[in-house]
């Protein structure tokens, strides 16, 4: 057998390969292994407990505090004539915020077997002795009067 002693053609190098842009990867190299890729079930847990304990440490020391805490007194009612009725409430009112506060506006709600009934016109500190000699059962709770532009200070009542 003779030999063959031509020479064979050289083997090109092998092409790099093409970079893929991101809208062209295969699922299959991106999306396949996902069960081996997430860290372990424990450590999120974990992580997931310390987040909540942190929000609920945060929840708890920002939360607003009540302005204002108080106690209703004594309550003496008085009817009209025209079967109206007059009412002097004793109200004890603290002011537990940090800064002083300004009363606004007073508001006395019922509940009664007919509905509910709301009233903000208060009597003037000014009128206070003429609804006491018209009516002398109110009088049994006087009191000096809470007036609207009232500023509270700090820990006072």
């Amino acid at each position: 057998m003779p030999e063959n002693n031509v020479p064979s053609a050289p083997t090109p190098p092998p092409k790099p390969a093409e970079p893929q842009d991101a809208g062209h990867v295969p699922m299959t190299e991106e999306f396949d292994r996902a069960k081996w890729t997430l860290p372990p079930v424990g450590v999120v847990v974990v992580v997931l407990l310390v987040i909540a304990a942190i929000i609920a440490v945060v929840a708890v020391t920002n939360a607003p505090k009540p302005a204002f805490s108080g106690s209703l007194g004594e309550v003496a009612a008085a009817e009209t004539q025209d079967k109206n009725v007059l009412v002097a409430i004793n109200l004890s009112v603290q002011n537990t915020t940090e800064k002083p506060v300004v009363l606004q506006k007073f508001v006395a709600k019922i509940a009664t077997d007919k509905g509910e009934f709301s009233d903000d016109n208060i009597a003037s500190a000014s009128d206070f002795d003429r609804y006491f000699q018209a009516f002398p059962a109110l009088k049994s709770a006087a009191q000096a009067p809470l007036q609207v532009e009232t500023r509270i200070q700090p820990g006072a009542g």
